[in-house]
C-alpha cells in the first residue's frame, strides 16, 4: 500500500489482520525484523547561532539505512525509538530514546542516544567578518574544531555543521567534508587516546537568524 495515498495522512498495512470489539484498545506487532544492519558512531552538530566557542560530549548515534540490503525497506511511521545494548551477554542496557518521523523506503534513520563520558568536541571562533548590506549583507566566519577520543578503541565520529537555517555554505576546509541535506558533514577516525583538529569557514546569511 501507497503510505502516500491518503494526502496528508500516511497509512501502514499491519503483517496479518486483527479484530478489535466496541471500545477496545490493542496493541499489535507492527514490524520484527533480525539482523538489521546498522552503524554505531559517534557525533555532535553546531548551528550557526551557537555560541562562538563551545565544548561538548559526543553523542552516540545509530545509522539506519531503510532498504532491502540492510534489512528493512519498509514504511516506517513516526513514534518512539528505544535502543537497547547487549553487554558481555548480560540483559541488554537501555541506553536512550528519540522520537523519529515517517521514514519511506530509501531514507535513513539517525538515532541520537546518550552523551559519551570520554569523547569530546571543541567548536572555537577564529574569525568574524561581515560585508555588504541589506538583502546582501554576510557574514564569514572561520572556525577551528578539535574531536578528542579518550576511549582505550578506535572510534568513527561524525561533526555536523548545520547550514540551511541561514542560506550557508562551507567555503574552505582542510579537510573533506560532504554535503547532508541540512548541514556540511565530516566523517573522521580517530584511534585511542587521538586528537583531531582542523580548521574550516562558512558563509551564510546573518539576518535570517535574527
Amino acid at each position: 500500500i501507497d503510505p502516500g495515498a491518503l494526502g496528508d495522512y500516511k497509512l501502514y498495512a499491519l503483517p496479518s489482520r486483527t479484530t478489535l470489539a466496541a471500545h477496545q484498545t490493542k496493541q499489535v506487532q507492527f514490524v520484527d525484523r533480525r539482523g538489521v544492519k546498522f552503524e554505531r558512531v559517534y557525533g555532535y552538530g553546531f548551528d550557526l547561532d551557537d555560541d562562538a566557542n563551545q565544548t561538548a560530549p559526543g553523542v552516540v548515534e545509530y545509522i539506519l539505512h531503510n532498504d532491502k540490503d540492510s534489512g528493512l525497506g519498509l514504511p516506517l511511521p513516526a513514534g518512539g525509538f528505544s535502543v537497547r545494548e547487549d553487554r558481555d551477554g548480560a540483559v541488554p542496557v537501555f541506553t536512550g530514546e528519540q522520537s523519529i518521523d515517517n521514514t519511506p523506503v530509501g531514507g535513513t534513520l539517525y538515532i541520537d542516544t546518550s552523551a559519551a563520558i570520554d569523547v569530546w568536541v571543541q567548536r572555537r571562533r577564529l574569525t568574524s567578518r561581515v560585508s555588504g548590506k541589506g538583502d546582501a549583507r554576510r557574514t564569514d566566519d572561520t572556525y577551528v574544531a578539535s574531536i578528542e577520543n579518550d576511549k582505550p578503541v578506535p572510534i568513527v565520529f561524525d561533526l555536523y555543521q548545520r547550514l540551511s537555517k541561514a542560506d550557508g555554505r562551507v567555503t574552505s576546509s582542510e579537510r573533506p567534508y560532504e554535503i547532508t541535506p541540512n548541514a556540511a558533514k565530516w566523517r573522521i577516525a580517530l584511534a585511542a587516546g587521538e586528537r583531531v583538529t582542523f580548521r574550516y569557514a562558512v558563509e551564510y546569511l546573518p539576518k535570517l537568524l535574527e
